[in-house]
């Protein structure tokens, strides 16, 4: 291991652009490597030192540099040091590129070279860099072995002078004694010694003492060297041993050596131990000092994970480790001297001959890779490595070398090539499907830098949008949002956007976003165009779906009120008229009963406009020619408007006939006119125009239809107010001058008449206000006013079966009838009235409100009276509901009615009655 922990620890990340160097230190560090990343070669040169373990560098970033920065600092490593080189470059072929004379040059002064070529997968990139970084660790441990054999060395040789002299004291020792004598019996532990074993030990001098108190004189570190009486009773103690005590006198530290053996029982259990014991410090000094360092050596060459060997000066191999010996299969005998040149392979031998020939002769490093031959004959590749051993002098002692087996490196260098080729070839299909896709799809297709500006885009760009990729490229993707779109495209993804077509227009485009880690952003953009203007149909269409139920909902309201209304009006005009009947001639009583009769006639209108909004209205629809109706209006409308006001007609030619109540539409008009004028304060210009449209689902409608609007150049209404124009009782006009019922009632008579209204205004821009009825394929030829027919004769006491459930009404309308000569008898419900028929009650005319509380209304009735008594005529009356009893074909008398109308109607019913019973 290195001797600094952060040795070899970093890698060098030099690429010229930074978010290159940043995407690589994010990898290695999720690698657990620490990355260094360096901005120039001089910088990359001042990183190189021990704490260096390899350098990732990109082909690019040794362009235009001055390399000799680098290439000193390679040449100044130490002899055992070769910082790994991992070169990222492009794939190219033809002449040779710069790097590669680049690599050339390096791979003079550096061994530790591999080159990748890009693109390359994590997996393919973390290999090489593993295999850097153990070649890496390798050299540091061989640096750390050399460094320890050479310190043995040198105590080896400062060893051999203190051997020299401690033989000499030994000599002297041995002539003089200096040998302790003891026997230990094993069951009691003690020992009887010699006066010489109590010198050595500092102990005064006697004939026995325990074996503890020896024992505890032994240094703690060499405890376990000395027998124990454990080891004593099992006969397992090291009987030839060598420790250190502490002299008991002096506290001297000395060794000792003690020789001893058992005497055993007839059971071979040990009873004694005797030996003897010599103070071997003064040898032990210098001997051990010599002998560890030959065993550390020994040691540290024979565990090193490499062949190692030592070589004299002149180049001829003197020793061999285990490992090379293993390895080759050759004996000491037969690799030392030149039999090493056996062990190399032929091919590779006259190179490693001239390598090792310049290293002997310049005393320089030796370095180089061989094939090697194993034992079995089969070749591997090593690096061989040697760094001369000098003298003070600086004279060369010894060569000490390596052999480091890479043959792994060198599969995994072809298994690499061969994968970068296979992956090269995907890659060239990938890219081949990739650019199908990118030319055929109709999607728009893009790649962006980190500055949004388009680096690429796919002909789909022309198809769609217009421009030509020359156009496009360079420029930025945010000057093709429309201002109204979004601004750019966000990261995360998910955006809808309107891009300026090349004509001017615009496409909706759904983009998705893709960055990469080095900060490229891919594009894709589906044309969605279709997609929007229909969602916006649909939202138009679901508006116009709320609008319509709300004004039906509106509409069905109006209606209730228009009934309960109707009922009031029919009582209080009855009243009215019967009190004029009896007496109008008082004097002021005509006066009085004429504005009552004014104020009915006002309330029924208003009901009128209500049920035409609700389209609850009895039309009378007829053909008629719009371009005539509205000539016909002309006079009547120059008297309805301002004198400072202008009215012009805008009429198509060829109108299509249309088929609606012709009164409503006039008052449809009239009303409209009415609106506009009201708009212009002071003068102004009202148009009335009509043209033919042909409607495909706008508005809800599809056919033919005649288009009448009405337009002033007021001052509008807000867009706020719009939506609301054809609500009931909503108006924009001051308090008192509008009840807010006549655009509602226009909306009701169109949408009764099969078409629709609808309006467009914007502040101080004016209105238009248009009626869209549908066409007529029958020529109108209009509709005969019928004069006023005479009042009709007394009823001849006729008697009438009246269904009335209203309390207001039925005495009023009951009055009215016995007044003009009638019979009544009244039933509250249908039910009532129909068992009375059928009872056998005698009638001649059955007078029956429409709607009424119960299962059995007026339509209900009319049926049921027809099956029991054909021959009874029927006669309906409501203020609702009277077109649902036109479909029956039966005769209806809308509310409210004069007294002269009901008498009129009834005469006509029984006179028609009484012509079908004759026929």
């Amino acid at each position: 291991m290195p001797e600094n922990p952060e040795a070899g620890g970093r890698v060098l990340v030099f690429t010229p652009w930074g978010r290159d160097a940043d995407s690589a230190g994010r990898l290695l560090s999720g690698r657990g490597i620490e990355p260094v990343p360096v901005r120039s070669v001089a910088e990359l040169a001042g990183a190189i030192d021990d704490r260096a373990g390899a350098v990732l560098v990109t082909e690019e970033a040794f362009a235009r540099q001055d390399l000799a920065p680098l290439f000193a600092a390679l040449d100044a490593q130490p002899g055992w040091s070769d910082l790994p080189f991992v070169f990222l470059t492009a794939h190219r072929t033809g002449p040779r590129r710069a790097i590669d004379v680049f690599t050339d040059a390096l791979r003079e002064r550096a061994v530790n070279v591999m080159t990748l070529e890009r693109p390359l997968s994590r997996v393919s990139l973390f290999s090489a860099l593993d295999w850097a970084l153990a070649a890496r660790r390798r050299q540091f441990q061989t640096r750390d072995q050399l460094r320890e054999l050479e310190r043995q060395a040198d105590r080896l040789r400062r060893g051999e002078d203190r051997l020299r002299r401690a033989h000499d004291q030994l000599r002297l020792a041995q002539t003089g004694g200096g040998v302790g004598v003891f026997t230990l019996d094993i069951a009691s532990g003690r020992m009887a010694v010699s006066p010489e074993f109590c010198r050595i030990f500092g102990v005064p001098p006697r004939e026995h003492y325990p074996a503890a108190t020896f024992e505890a004189l032994t240094i703690p570190e060499d405890a376990a060297l000395r027998s124990s009486p454990d080891d004593r009773r099992t006969g397992t103690s090291v009987l030839d041993v060598e420790y250190r005590i502490r002299r008991a006198d002096t506290g001297a530290l000395r060794w000792v050596a003690r020789r001893a053996e058992f005497t055993q029982d007839a059971d071979g259990k040990p009873l004694r131990m005797a030996g003897v014991v010599q103070d071997v410090t003064t040898r032990k000094e210098a001997e051990a000092s010599l002998r560890e360092s030959e065993l550390r050596f020994r040691s540290f060459a024979q565990s090193m994970p490499n062949q190692f060997w030592t070589a004299a000066p002149d180049g001829r191999v003197e020793w061999a480790n285990d490992r090379m010996l293993s390895y080759s299969g050759f004996s000491p005998e037969t690799l030392t001297g030149e039999g090493w040149v056996d062990f190399v392979h032929p091919d590779d031998l006259p190179e490693v001959a001239r390598q090792w020939a310049r290293a002997v002769a310049s005393g320089e490093p030796y370095e180089t890779e061989s094939r090697l031959r194993r034992h079995d004959g089969a070749y591997r590749w090593h690096i061989g490595r040697a760094l001369p051993e000098t003298g003070p002098d600086g004279n060369i002692l010894r060569w000490i070398g390596t052999n480091t087996d890479i043959q792994d490196q060198k599969t995994a260098q072809a298994a690499l090539a061969d994968s970068n080729a296979a992956l090269e070839h995907r890659v060239a299909e990938r890219t081949r499907e990739f650019d199908q896709v990118w030319r055929l799809s109709h999607d728009l297709l893009a790649v962006l830098g980190e500055d949004r500006t388009l680096r690429a885009v796919n002909p789909a760009w022309t198809r769609l949008l217009g421009f030509e990729a020359g156009e496009l490229v360079g420029r930025s993707i945010d000057s093709l949002f429309q201002p109204e779109g979004h601004g750019a495209i966000p990261l995360p993804p998910g955006i809808e956007g309107r891009i300026r077509h090349k004509d001017g227009g615009d496409r909706w485009i759904a983009w998705m976003t893709a960055r990469d880690e080095g900060g490229i952003l891919y594009a894709y953009g589906r044309d969605i165009t279709t997609e929007r203007e229909a969602q916006a149909a649909l939202r138009d269409a679901e508006e116009r779906l709320r609008q319509s139920q709300k004004m039906e909902a509106v509409g069905q309201l109006t209606g209730g009120m228009a009934h309960d209304f109707n009922n009031l009006l029919q009582a209080m005009s009855g009243c009215l008229q019967l009190v004029g009947r009896r007496a109008g001639h008082v004097a002021g009583v005509e006066k009085v009963l004429d504005a009552g009769r004014q104020a009915v006639d006002r309330g029924a209108s208003m009901i009128r406009q209500l049920m035409a909004f609700s389209r609850q209205q009895s039309l009378q629809p007829e053909v008629f020619d719009v371009r005539d109706r509205l000539l016909g209006m002309r006079t009547f409308l120059d008297r309805a408007l301002r004198a400072d006001l202008r009215l012009e007609f805008d009429l198509q030619g060829s109108l299509w006939p249309v088929l609606a109540d012709p009164v409503q539409f006039e008052l449809a008009v009239l009303n409209l006119a009415t609106n506009a004028r009201d708009a212009l304060d002071k003068g102004g210009l009202i148009v009335v125009g009509a043209g033919n449209v042909e409607m495909s689902g706008n508005d809800g409608l599809n056919g033919s239809f005649v288009r009448v609007w009405v337009k002033d150049n007021g001052h509008g209404i807000a867009a706020s107010m719009v939506g609301r124009v054809f609500e009931p009782f909503f108006t924009t006009k001051a308090i008192g001058k509008g009840t807010g019922l006549g655009l509602a009632q226009v909306y009701g008579f169109c949408r009764q008449s099969g078409g629709t209204a609808t309006v467009e205004s914007a502040e101080g821009r004016g209105t238009t206000v248009s009626l869209l009825l549908p066409r007529s394929v029958a020529v109108g030829g209009g509709k005969d006013h019928t004069p006023n027919e005479p009042l009709p004769n007394k009823g001849g006491g006729a008697r009438v079966l009246m269904v009335e459930d209203d309390p207001v009404v039925a005495p009023v309308i009951m009055a009215a009838l016995e007044e003009l000569g009638y019979r009544v008898s009244r039933a509250t419900t249908g039910e009532e009235a129909l068992q009375r028929l059928r009872q056998g009650e005698e009638a001649e005319l059955l007078f029956t409100d429409v709607v009424m509380p119960g299962t059995v209304d007026g339509i209900t009735l009319a049926k049921e009276s027809r099956r029991l008594r054909p021959a009874l005529p029927v006669l309906l009356t409501t203020g609702y509901s009277e077109d649902l009893a036109a479909i029956e074909g039966l005769q209806v008398l809308p509310k409210p009615y004069r007294i002269e109308e009901l008498a009129l109607v009834i005469e006509k019913t029984l006179n028609r009655s009484k012509l079908e019973e004759t026929s």
